[in-house]
This record gives structure tokens, sequence and C-alpha cells, in this order.
């Protein structure tokens, strides 16, 4: 009774679920055992299912729902917590607006079912070369954070990249037609100092990397 009682403390202290009984005995107090085991694996099971739940629908109610990119508000959410970031721990930081041209007169053309797959297309090419967090922030605007020193370096290089890829690479799946896309980025670098709090918000950073955008 002891043993039982110990481990049961032990599982409600640590919230460990996979500790168990330890079955020494064929009487009734072994069944009692075998029993409390076979609840505390049924409440351990519940446990991962829920707390699996849990993460889908937290990661739904953060991507969006075609690209499966961060949505509008979990990107900018990123990004307030990156400029909130003590200065230590980084030194410079890169946002990029991006806007696919003529996107309408594109789904016109060729029907949503394609531009769907541009978006697609998109995403994926955005978070491969840039190595950033990627977010739709409307129908075909975009939002990338880079964090990473040698990819901010490297960022002229990048987006010319970017853009030789889009404009040869995009191939339509019906026909096997190649078509280009092409977007504007705008892009804006901040760099870090220890002369106090980053005094933008996220809203005028955004703000600038949009005008940067209608600049290009």
């Amino acid at each position: 009774i002891k043993s039982i009682s110990a481990t049961l403390k032990k599982i409600q202290t640590e919230q460990n679920y996979s500790l168990r009984i330890r079955l020494e005995r064929q009487d009734e107090l072994g069944l009692l055992a075998e029993e409390i085991n076979e609840l505390i694996e049924f409440i351990a099971t519940e446990n991962f299912h829920k707390a699996k739940q849990q993460r889908l629908l937290q990661q739904k109610a953060e991507q969006d729902a075609l690209t499966k990119v961060w949505n509008k508000e979990r990107i900018e959410q990123y990004l307030r917590d990156a400029l909130e970031r003590p200065y230590a721990e980084q030194t410079e930081l890169a946002v990029l607006f991006v806007d696919v041209d003529d996107f309408k007169a594109f789904n016109s053309s060729y029907g949503h079912a394609v531009g769907d797959q541009v978006l697609l297309f998109i995403t994926s090419l955005l978070a491969r070369e840039t190595g950033g967090a990627v977010g739709r922030i409307g129908g075909d605007e975009f939002l990338v954070i880079i964090e990473a020193s040698e990819k901010i370096q490297a960022l002229d290089g990048c987006l010319t990249q970017i853009e030789t890829i889009a404009s040869h690479q995009f191939v339509h799946r019906g026909t096997g037609q190649c078509l280009p896309i092409f977007f504007c980025i705008g892009a804006v670098r901040i760099h870090f100092t220890d002369d106090g709090p980053m005094q933008l918000t996220v809203e005028e950073l955004v703000q600038l990397a949009d005008t940067a955008m209608y600049q290009v």
C-alpha cells in the first residue's frame, strides 16, 4: 500500500505519467496495482492526445490556411518579440515586404488554382532563399523576418536570386509551361545598438518596408 501511495504521489508531484507501480504480488493488492497502472496508461494517452490537439489548434490559429506559413497576426508578433529581445542576443535584423505584381490579372488569365500554386511557390522560395520567418499578410503580400547575420550581409544578392528564380522556374503543373512571376520587395535593415530600446514600433517598421516596396 505504501508503494502504491508513494508512486501516485510522485506522479502527482512530477506530472510524470510514465511512472508505474511495481507488480510484485498476485493477490488483491497486486490486482489493484495492475488496474491503477492501466488507469495511469489511459490518463497518459488522453493527455498526449489533448496536448497534440491543442498544438494543432494553436498551429491553425497561427497559420495561413493556403500557404501554411504564419498569418499576419503571428508574423507581426514574431517581429515584436524580435524587437524586444536583449541587444546582446542580436546585432541586426532585416524586414522584407513582398508584393506580387499584377496578381489579380494573373488569376484572371490562368485561374485561381494556378494562382494558389504561385502563392505556394513564392512562400517556399522566400523561406528557402532567405532562411527567415515568412508570413502572409494579405492576398498577395508577404512579410519576411531575417535574423541570420550572413543572410543579411548578402541580402542584395539574395533578393536578386529570388527574383531570378521566380521569373524562370515556376512551372504550371497542368501544362508544364514555365510562367514568369514578378514581384517587388521592399527591404529594411535594423542595426541594434546599446543606446536604448528600439524606438520603432512593429507597425512603423512594416510601414517602412511597405514604402520601400512601393519605391521599388
